[in-house]
C-alpha cells in the first residue's frame, strides 16, 4: 500500500534556508563585540561538540518521524 506524502518538506526546507541566511546576515550586521562566548571558555570544544551531535540526533529521529507517513512500515507489509 502506497501512502501520500503531504509535500511540506521543501517549504521547511526553503524557509529553514531562509531563516539562516537572515540570521547570519544579521550576526554580521550587528558589529558588536560579544561580552560572553562560551568558546572562549576550557573544555568548550567537547561542549559545543557535544551540543552538536545530540542536535543532529535529535533532529534526524523528529524528520524521520515526521517523513515516515502514516500508512504500513516496511516490516510490516505482506511479503507474499
Amino acid at each position: 500500500m502506497k501512502t501520500s506524502r503531504s509535500g511540506a518538506a521543501g517549504p521547511w526546507f526553503v524557509l529553514c534556508l531562509a531563516l539562516l541566511a537572515g540570521g547570519i546576515g544579521l550576526e554580521f550586521a550587528a558589529d558588536i563585540a560579544p561580552a560572553f562566548w562560551v568558546g572562549a571558555k576550557p573544555g568548550a570544544a567537547a561542549a559545543i561538540g557535544a551540543g552538536a551531535a545530540a542536535f543532529a540526533v535529535i533532529s534526524a529521529n523528529l524528520a524521520r518521524f515526521i517523513l515516515a507517513g502514516r500508512g504500513e512500515r516496511s516490516d510490516d507489509a505482506d511479503r507474499s
